[in-house]
């Protein structure tokens, strides 16, 4: 199993087990990103990351700060598709 996007009707595979979704939101400028990864179970969410927050965008509970990142583990189960 490997990560497939799907669009317009076609689909691509990528060839990959893992991937990092990154976004900047358009109002405050904050980029957000997460870790993906592929597992037996399906997809599995690793790791949300924000730089800082306001406009909706809130660190999930339990994040850590590194200085430059909140971080923090979601609690979803995997996704089989």
């Amino acid at each position: 199993m490997d990560i497939c996007l799907a669009a317009l009707g076609k689909t691509i595979h990528l060839g990959t087990l893992a991937l990092t979704l990154a976004w900047t939101h358009s109002v405050q400028k904050t980029r957000w990103e997460e870790d993906w990864r592929v597992t037996p179970a399906g997809l599995v969410l690793e790791q949300d990351r924000i730089q800082g927050s306001g406009a909706g965008m809130e660190a999930g509970p339990f994040a850590t700060f590194d200085g430059h990142w909140f971080r923090w583990k979601p609690d979803l189960a995997p996704m089989p598709k």
